[in-house]
């Protein structure tokens, strides 16, 4: 890194500094600023270090407390279960190769440093340094908001943060520039060294997951007979002792000892925890800036698809006359133009017809189903139940989770037209009649995500139940209390049904307040929102993407209350009558829980249309945001 180019990520810096403190001169983004740091210290981080024990503390009554209270042994398995889960999102980073810029600099970094005088290694760890705002932006929220203690425990558990997500930037950057490299060889070389990759990784994960399957398998079985929290602490002793057995800690030991610092206990044992993390960051450091990929084209790509992303007929060019043809609905020649809204941004994510994914949705969940009922039984392996875990793991992500982080996600909406609000300013159209249609894309996305999660709940339910009926092996959905849905007063299938039907509502109401918030986000903060309709990934936006779903949070959660309120006021009133609780009122309480959520998101849909009808193009940063 030359001095020139240390002074220019200082200006860089500097001048993003001056124009955010520029636009706190303008009272909404002050008050703004001053009402999410309240929600954030006040309220939300000491309730997250409530709701975790303290897990993201470092010492003073934090996570060595909580590890001293622990009996010996149940840490262990829950670290190899969560070295799993980091080998399997590394390992599908190497297996798909995805089309990402190695490194990430626009078009004019590209055009100003190539030509000038300088390394390919200076060019490189300037784009390695250009990153470490936003790294160090995520670590600094994390230990701001999300942990306590004195200034040198604080300082401890920055660094530490740092650590792992320089490193993860550092793994995606040299993952990237490895498939850079092989879109630069011969195919055929370039195929053998992708299968090569792909297979080892994929036999690793086998490997890997087979044994801390077989590990769970007989940790379940020591943990059976007994009771009460006892089940729980024995299970976790079980499961830590049998992972070491079976082999699954020993296949990931690398990722044991990346996460071990966040585990250690005392200054001594952290210190020696981030031995092996920080040598594996220097050898990153060294693999990146030493690579020999065309990271040239590849950043240039990047840059030229971002542009792509901001002009629709860019995205048509590349568009097949066949595909050009498909819609989602079809469109009459007259009718309401909020209708043509949701039409056109239903077309920005894909041009399938609704009613054929709803049919492909119906036929995959028939297959799926399928297989859980007669799925062959292996004496090692059991692949229906592995499925069925899938579907059922698959099913409440889409239902429960999905929703509220569809406002993140799904961007076909104002954050998206904005790019061009100088077209869409003059539509004829009321200001809340536009957002409200931009809003409905999104959500009708999201709706059918939900539909695709209950019918996965529903398929295991029923694969289930037929695989006991053919074979006797009959097979139960985890995650409700023991005879609950036997107690609604109808078969399990049909409560399991009300149950879903009574949370489909609810998702309607959180992913409406989820994109309205954004909507409106973008509307009052243009300079702080970013538009398009890429949502930007990676390490360096941990921070940012963590702030977002930090204040979605609190917007659900405004609405949640009050419905769950009445939901729970009905319930209670019904009991004090001595009638139980029957499995057809389940979609009635779903319904009557989410009306505050749609109040609240009529109310964000109506502020955000006066935001838009006051909404000057010429004087907003639409093009800084």
């Amino acid at each position: 890194m030359t001095r020139a180019l240390l002074e220019l990520q200082l200006r860089l810096l500097r001048g993003r500094l001056h124009r955010w403190l520029r636009l706190l001169r303008q009272p909404r983004y002050l008050l703004g600023l001053l009402g999410v740091a309240l929600w954030l210290g006040l309220f939300l981080g000491p309730a997250l270090l409530r709701a975790v024990g303290g897990t993201l503390r470092v010492g003073g009554g934090g996570l060595d407390e909580l590890l001293a209270r622990l009996p010996p042994g149940t840490v262990d398995g829950p670290l190899t279960v969560a070295a799993f889960a980091a080998a399997a999102v590394v390992a599908s980073g190497w297996i798909i190769p995805w089309r990402r810029a190695a490194l990430h600099l626009n078009e004019a970094e590209i055009a100003l440093l190539l030509p000038a005088p300088l390394r390919r290694s200076q060019v490189i760890a300037y784009a390695l340094l250009r990153s470490q705002a936003g790294v160090l932006f995520g670590a600094l929220i994390l230990v701001v908001f999300a942990s306590r203690g004195s200034p040198g425990q604080r300082l401890a558990l920055l660094l530490v943060v740092w650590l792992l997500l320089t490193l993860w930037d550092l793994h995606a950057k040299a993952r990237d520039l490895w498939h850079a490299r092989l879109r630069e060889m011969p195919r055929a070389a370039a195929l053998r060294r992708r299968l090569a990759v792909g297979a080892g990784s994929v036999l690793y994960l086998g490997a890997a997951g087979t044994t801390l399957m077989l590990a769970e398998l007989q940790a379940r079985t020591a943990a059976a007979g007994v009771r009460g929290r006892d089940s729980l602490i024995r299970y976790l002793e079980a499961l830590g002792t049998q992972a070491w057995e079976t082999g699954a800690s020993t296949l990931l030991a690398p990722l044991r000892w990346i996460l071990a610092p966040l585990l250690a206990q005392g200054a001594a044992e952290r210190a020696t925890a981030l031995l092996v993390p920080a040598v594996l960051l220097t050898l990153h450091a060294v693999w990146v800036v030493r690579s020999q990929a065309r990271f040239e084209d590849a950043s240039l790509e990047r840059a030229r698809r971002l542009a792509d992303a901001a002009e629709p007929a860019a995205k048509l060019r590349r568009t097949s006359d066949r595909a050009r043809r498909r819609i989602p609905f079809p469109l009459p020649p007259a009718g309401h133009p909020a209708v043509a809204i949701v039409w056109k941004n239903l077309l920005q994510r894909g041009r399938r017809r609704l009613s054929a994914t709803l049919l492909l949705g119906a036929a995959a969940l028939a297959a799926a189903t399928l297989a859980v009922a007669f799925l062959p039984a292996l004496p090692a392996l059991r692949l229906a139940e592995i499925l069925l875990v899938l579907m059922g793991a698959g099913g409440a992500v889409l239902l429960f989770l999905f929703p509220l982080l569809s406002g993140l996600h799904l961007r076909t909406d104002l954050r998206t037209d904005l790019l061009h609000a100088e077209v869409i300013r003059p539509w004829p159209l009321p200001g809340t009649t536009l957002v409200a249609a931009e809003v409905a894309a999104p959500v009708v996305q999201a709706m059918l995500r939900a539909l695709l999660g209950g019918g996965l709940l529903l398929g295991a339910h029923t694969g289930g139940w037929l695989r006991g009926r053919w074979s006797g092996d009959a097979l139960g959905v985890k995650g409700l209390p023991d005879g609950w849905l036997a107690s609604l007063g109808a078969p399990d299938g049909v409560a399991l049904l009300a149950l879903v039907a009574g949370c489909l509502p609810l998702a309607l109401g959180v992913s409406a307040v989820s994109t309205a918030v954004q909507n409106l986000a973008a509307l009052l903060f243009p300079g702080w929102v970013r538009l398009g309709a890429v949502r930007q990934k990676g390490a360096a936006r941990f921070g940012q993407n963590l702030l977002v779903t930090w204040v979605l949070f609190l917007a659900v959660v405004i609405g949640v209350l009050p419905g769950l309120a009445l939901a729970g006021a009905v319930v209670a009133v019904q009991w004090l009558a001595g009638l139980r609780l029957t499995a057809w009122e389940l979609p009635i309480l779903g319904v009557v829980a989410a009306l505050p959520l749609l109040v609240e998101a009529a109310g964000l849909i109506w502020a955000a249309g006066r935001a838009w009808e006051r909404l000057d193009p010429g004087q907003e940063l639409l093009g800084e945001a």
